[in-house]
């Protein structure tokens, strides 16, 4: 597939940015590529810059996650995926808490373990992440994986909607 016109020219940005030593260009640069409907060899092109330069990079080791929880470039792989999160929430992505605690809720790349996914979601809750905050009160709600707390299930349904009303503030 052809990059679109708007994606070539953020990627022409991107790439000028990392030659710089920019490391968020050379993440969104990757990003772009591997999100974007590209031919293959964008896509190998990509993925070995992120292997390349991971470097401890949260968000880089999430996205390389993302591809192979989707087979993006790569085959699909559930385990593989599992092992690239864990990493990245170590890393400190808290966009990597949603992943692995979906796979963990799921049992993608192992069993389903819902005490393990709801100590992830309340995890990727605490650090911020609004999908987790969701997650969580829902489980709250529920008495899955976690002692049932209708109250705080209602705080942090209200931290969740506080939250991305916050990012699509700043979107705007």
């Amino acid at each position: 597939g052809r990059v679109t016109d708007s994606a070539a020219k953020a990627l022409e940005w991107y790439r000028r940015g990392e030659t710089a030593g920019c490391n968020e260009a050379s993440y969104r640069m990757a990003e772009t590529i591997l999100l974007s409907p590209s031919s293959a060899a964008r896509r190998d092109e990509a993925l070995r810059f992120l292997r390349h330069n991971e470097n401890g990079d949260g968000r880089k080791t999430y996205l390389l996650g993302v591809c192979s929880l989707n087979g993006i470039g790569v085959d699909t792989d559930y385990l593989a995926a599992r092992k690239l999160f864990e990493s990245a929430v170590d890393q400190g992505s808290t966009d990597a808490f949603a992943e692995l605690g979906l796979m963990h809720e799921q049992g993608w790349g192992g069993m389903i373990d819902q005490t393990a996914a709801g100590r992830i979601f309340r995890d990727g809750a605490e650090a911020g992440n609004a999908f987790c905050m969701e997650r969580y009160a829902k489980r709250l709600a529920q008495g899955r994986g976690v002692p049932r707390d209708p109250k705080l299930s209602q705080i942090w349904l209200g931290r969740a909607a506080n939250t991305t009303a916050n990012q699509l503030h700043t979107a705007v």
